[in-house]
């Protein structure tokens, strides 16, 4: 298949999850998750429309994204290394990885002195996989939360995971809808913000995500093919 004929299932399958749960499909935003895709290969996925993009690693965000048009929206959706906070501002307008204490500080600190606010996501770890970073305590990750919102270079939008690594269904709409109780639960204590993101499932399980309530998905694979690592 030709991206532009991936991008077209996507969107179709999108759609069918969407009525199955009731939704619209016009609720839910695709990140294409561009993770060692050349410039080439995003350039493409633009010229098929689409227009929000997400890179795992800061550096290659540092090397592609000035050679990209500049209507695109970028979104970090991997692990933030402190070290590589200073690059982001200017470079993306969404970090979905918040997770942990010391970044939230790092990144009001590095937008704020630059004039520029970020859209941010709370991560959690909600598979209980060591492997996966992101907050395991839901009261941590309330406490980060109640922290963000006092800082005006960051607003919170909501709150992201990454789907347990297995094929049993129950564990993987298990740990979305753990997500989900925990995005209501921001928009309970936070009625007057626009908390309204709930960014969840990648290529092997949007479709599950959309049906326990995603509003964001991040594809990657299902678009631009197998990953090199």
């Amino acid at each position: 298949m030709q991206l532009k004929d991936r991008v077209l299932a996507l969107r179709d399958r999108v759609q069918a999850a969407a009525e199955r749960s009731g939704r619209s499909p016009d609720v839910i935003d695709v990140v294409a998750v561009t993770k060692t895709v050349p410039v080439e290969g995003i350039r493409e996925a633009y010229e098929c429309g689409l227009r929000v993009f997400g890179e795992s690693r800061v550096q290659e965000a540092v090397e592609k994204i000035p050679q990209l048009p500049d209507d695109i929206e970028w979104h970090l959706i991997g692990h933030v290394q402190s070290n590589k906070v200073k690059h982001l501002p200017g470079l993306v307008s969404w970090v979905q990885s918040v997770d942990r204490p010391d970044i939230i500080d790092k990144l009001a600190r590095r937008f704020g002195d630059q004039g520029q606010t970020v859209q941010v996501l709370l991560e959690l770890n909600t598979s209980g996989e060591s492997s996966k970073h992101g907050f395991s305590s839901l009261a941590e990750a309330h406490r980060a939360a109640g922290r963000i919102v006092e800082l005006q270079a960051l607003e919170l939008r909501g709150a992201m995971t990454i789907g347990p690594l297995t094929e049993n269904e129950s564990e993987i709409r298990t740990a979305f809808a753990t997500l989900r109780r925990f995005f209501e639960e921001l928009q309970s204590a936070y009625s007057e913000l626009r908390i309204d993101t709930l960014s969840m499932g990648m290529s092997g399980d949007f479709e599950i995500a959309i049906e326990e309530g995603a509003t964001m998905i991040r594809p990657g694979s299902v678009l631009f093919g197998p990953r090199e690592m």
